[in-house]
């Protein structure tokens, strides 16, 4: 997209409930929540769309991860009864 908005396009597909994306710092990859049997739980995908990774099948909801800063963990609020903060590993 374009610093004015046009020339956008849609990475995360159609019929998806997607939100919360973060930019790996590297400027490749993107974590987001996606809503899967109304729960949120978090993928990464290549910029393009492609390569497209499911990180979390638990229950609760996984929402607002953020990449660590050397790239190799990635930390997000799970909220299940309480919220708490998680961290785990990226993948490679």
């Amino acid at each position: 997209m374009n610093a004015d908005a046009t020339n956008d396009h849609n990475i995360s597909g159609e019929n998806t409930l997607d939100g919360w994306p973060a930019w790996s710092n590297d400027g490749k990859r993107v974590v987001l929540s996606r809503r899967v049997n109304d729960r949120f739980q978090l993928f990464v995908m290549n910029r393009d769309g492609s390569g497209v990774m499911q990180l979390t099948d638990a229950a609760g909801e996984f929402v607002n991860p953020r990449w660590s800063p050397d790239g190799t963990k990635i930390m997000c609020a799970r909220r299940l009864g309480d919220m708490n903060l998680v961290i785990f590993p990226a993948p490679k």
